[in-house]
C-alpha cells in the first residue's frame, strides 16, 4: 500500500522533464519490470543547481525518482553520492518492500549522471584546459591542503602521513617521492586533485568539517611522533 505522499507526488511530480543544458546524464533500466529512468544534472562549482528526470514506470518509480531529485538539488556531488535508497523510502513514507528497487534505480541513475559529469571534466583536464595546479612535484603539505586532499590521498592508500613522516618532511617530500617509495597510483591522484581544484567555487569555500578533523588528527599524530622521537634521542 502506498502512502498519501507517494500518490500525491505521482500525480504532481515537480522534477519531471529534460534539461537541455545538462552537463551530466545517467540512464538505467530494468527490463524485468519495465521501469526506465534518465537523470539530467546541471552542475556548477560542484553544486547540483538543477536536476530533472524522465521516468517510464509505475507509481513507485515516478515518486521515487522525483523525490531523489528533490533531495539532491542544491547539494554537492559528494553529498548527492551519499544519498541511499533508504533515505528516499524514508522520505516517501509507506511503500511496499517489493517496490524498493525503484528507489535503488533512482540512485543508480544519479551515480551514472555524476560519473558522466566528472568524466567530462577529467577529459577537459587531460586536454589541457586550464593550468594543472598539482603535479608530481607537489609536496605532501600542499596535497593535504587541497580540496578533499586527505580523502584523495587515503583513497589511493598513501601511508598514514602522521605515522610515517615528521612534520618538516611534509614540506619537502613530493607526490613523486611517495610514488617511488610506495608505488601509489600517482596519475590518478593528480587527476583527482586537479579535478577537485577545477570544481572549486569562485568565492572562498569553507573547509569541510571532515577535512578539518583529518588535518587535526594528522597534526596531533605528527606532534606525538616528533615528541616520542625527541624523548628517545635524549635517552
Amino acid at each position: 500500500m502506498y502512502s498519501k505522499k507517494v500518490i500525491n507526488i505521482f500525480k504532481n511530480p515537480k522534477h519531471v522533464g529534460k534539461l537541455n543544458d545538462a552537463n551530466g546524464i545517467g540512464e538505467v533500466g530494468n527490463i524485468k519490470c519495465g521501469d526506465m529512468m534518465k537523470v539530467y544534472l546541471k552542475v556548477k562549482n560542484n553544486i547540483i543547481e538543477d536536476v530533472k528526470v524522465e521516468t517510464y514506470g509505475c507509481v513507485a518509480a515516478i515518486a521515487a525518482s522525483d523525490t531523489m531529485c528533490k533531495l539532491v538539488k542544491g547539494k554537492t556531488l559528494e553529498e548527492a553520492e551519499a544519498l541511499t535508497y533508504k533515505k528516499i523510502v524514508e522520505d516517501l513514507g509507506e511503500m511496499p518492500k517489493i517496490k524498493y528497487h525503484c528507489s535503488i534505480m533512482g540512485t543508480e541513475a544519479l551515480h551514472k549522471a555524476i560519473k558522466d559529469y566528472r568524466d567530462h571534466h577529467k577529459n577537459e583536464i587531460n586536454k589541457g584546459v586550464g593550468k594543472m595546479k598539482y603535479d608530481e612535484k607537489t609536496t605532501l603539505a600542499k596535497a593535504l591542503d587541497a580540496i578533499d586532499g586527505p580523502e584523495i590521498l587515503a583513497k589511493y592508500h598513501v601511508p598514514c602521513l602522521g605515522c610515517h613522516f615528521a612534520s618538516q618532511e611534509l614540506n619537502s617530500l613530493t607526490l613523486k617521492d611517495i610514488h617511488d617509495a610506495y608505488g601509489v597510483d600517482l596519475k590518478s591522484i593528480l587527476k583527482d586533485l586537479n579535478n577537485s581544484s577545477l570544481e572549486k567555487k569562485k568565492q572562498e569555500i569553507k573547509t569541510p568539517a571532515k577535512k578539518l578533523i583529518a588535518k587535526k588528527v594528522i597534526k596531533k599524530t605528527v606532534s606525538k611522533t616528533k615528541t616520542t622521537k625527541s624523548k628517545k634521542s635524549k635517552k
